[in-house]
């Protein structure tokens, strides 16, 4: 089959095409696709050929799309699969069009998990990948219908690998661990680099397979051989669990920076705080902040958190405030709680920003909603001193309460505090102690405290013999 054809075909074509081919892993016959010629100015898409701007039908942008995300025909772009993808949902917004040719809601889909999961040169976005997933969700199993026709009727592996990973998340389908297993199992068969490597997973992990570690890491190689930097993470990952392996820090790192080199975002990551810990290698905080600072670009929420840490306290790169509270705002929009707790305690205390007490407690609120220990711990402790907010008993314990049972030592010793002497045991700084403190002090802290690992049921036992009792937590 002759792909470059398919894609001269998509890319020159004015009118209407029917394409009827005898397909082992690409289009489905009688694909109707109609792309007509743009006057745009190519000079309005710089960056993009302009007869490549020039598709305006949304079902065959879509389609290249897929065709670049795959290396059918064409070189794997994930770049420019994202903007043939974003074109098709630009060119047709509401899905009239693509319902039409039958491709359904293949650009959402798949960007969905770009933005999820991540693809080399393609900024992840967990807000973008949410939105879309809803989006999928409500549609249903029919948005997934361009590729259950080619997965059943012309056995594509691509297709395969897509269904696969809908069923693994349970993304326009109910999550089903066997079904995504069977769909991998036949797209790996095909030689399909992806589906190896999430083959692997299910039988490092057990899903949907049993497990097998052997498996798992034969087809790990097997993907990796084929430069799939999904591959190396996973074996970087199954090493960096399993230090009893020989070498396996050493070999974590290896792998992590294969992937990373690759473009792996999230191994990128991974293997800036290899560097700064110093696991499997000599540490280096400049390398550390390299590595953070290109995955920080490429929209990992952590990165830029630890990126923004780093500038703040100037570790690694010079001291910069003003750019900590800019990395820290963008992980903070992406959800991501240290990052909304840090970014309150700069607008708090006027870290390089303006001071604003408002917006500080706000985002302080949302990494508490997210189940942030030191955030409820902090919202506590100023609800019941009623500094820089209006004081509330109720609130502060209940936050104290959640703090106590999300690990906080601190949150622990002063709830306990606050409900054996009063409120008022809290409301001067000098019963603001670290446990280092009340220790070198000599203070009894709870017996319970000085416990590691102790979980929620752990937390409400104690609580209960104490004659404490539980606080259900603020509406």
């Amino acid at each position: 089959m002759n792909f470059q054809l398919i894609h001269k075909i998509i890319i020159n074509t004015t009118s209407w095409i029917v394409f009827s081919f005898n397909l082992s892993d690409a289009l489905p016959r009688h694909t109707l696709l109609r792309t007509k010629t743009n006057q745009h100015n190519s000079s309005n898409n710089s960056k993009f050929p302009s007869h490549r701007s020039a598709i305006e039908h949304a079902g065959a942008q879509a389609v290249l799309g897929f065709c670049y995300e795959f290396g059918l025909g064409v070189s794997k772009d994930y770049k420019m699969a994202e903007h043939y993808y974003l074109l098709s949902l630009t060119t047709d917004p509401n899905g009239v069009e693509t319902d039409i040719c039958g491709v359904g809601m293949l650009a959402t889909v798949r960007l969905s998990y770009f933005y999820m999961l991540g693809k080399k040169n393609v900024k992840l976005c967990h807000t973008k990948a949410k939105t879309f997933v809803h989006h999928i969700n409500k549609k249903g199993k029919t948005s997934l219908s361009w590729l259950f026709e080619n997965a059943h009727s012309f056995g594509c592996s691509s297709s395969q690998f897509c269904l696969g990973q809908c069923y693994y998340f349970g993304v326009g389908v109910e999550k089903d661990l066997k079904l995504s297993a069977k769909y991998y199992i036949l797209s790996a068969k095909q030689n399909n680099a992806l589906s190896q490597e999430a083959l692997g997973r299910c039988y490092e992990y057990g899903h949907g397979v049993l497990k097998n570690i052997k498996l798992a890491m034969k087809y790990y190689k097997i993907s990796a051989i084929q430069h799939e930097a999904v591959a190396y993470r996973s074996m970087a990952i199954y090493y960096s669990k399993n230090n009893n392996a020989n070498h396996s820090d050493t070999k974590a790192f290896y792998f992590f920076k294969k992937a990373a080199e690759l473009g792996d975002t999230l191994s990128q990551t991974r293997l800036a705080r290899l560097y700064e810990k110093g696991t499997g290698i000599t540490p280096s905080t400049r390398l550390a902040a390299y590595w953070y600072k290109k995955a920080a670009d490429m929209g990992c929420k952590q990165a830029q958190y630890s990126l923004a840490r780093f500038l703040e306290i100037g570790k690694g790169l010079d001291k910069n405030a003003k750019l900590a509270v800019y990395w820290y705002l963008h992980s903070a929009k992406q959800g991501y709680s240290d990052g909304q707790y840090s970014l309150g305690l700069c607008y708090i205390n006027g870290i390089g920003i303006a001071k604003d007490t408002k917006v500080g407690f706000w985002w302080m609120k949302r990494a508490a909603d997210s189940g942030h220990k030191d955030s409820h711990f902090f919202l506590g402790y100023h609800l019941l001193c009623g500094k820089e907010i209006q004081q509330d008993y109720t609130k502060g314990m209940n936050h104290l309460h959640e703090a106590a049972r999300r690990g906080s030592e601190q949150g622990l010793y002063f709830y306990d505090l606050c409900r054996s002497s009063g409120p008022f045991a809290f409301a001067t700084d000098t019963f603001f102690l670290s446990r280092e403190d009340t220790l070198s002090q000599n203070i009894e802290m709870p017996l319970f405290q000085q416990e590691e690992n102790y979980t929620t049921t752990d937390f409400d036992t104690w609580t209960s013999t104490n004659g404490i009792g539980h606080i259900a937590p603020v509406a």
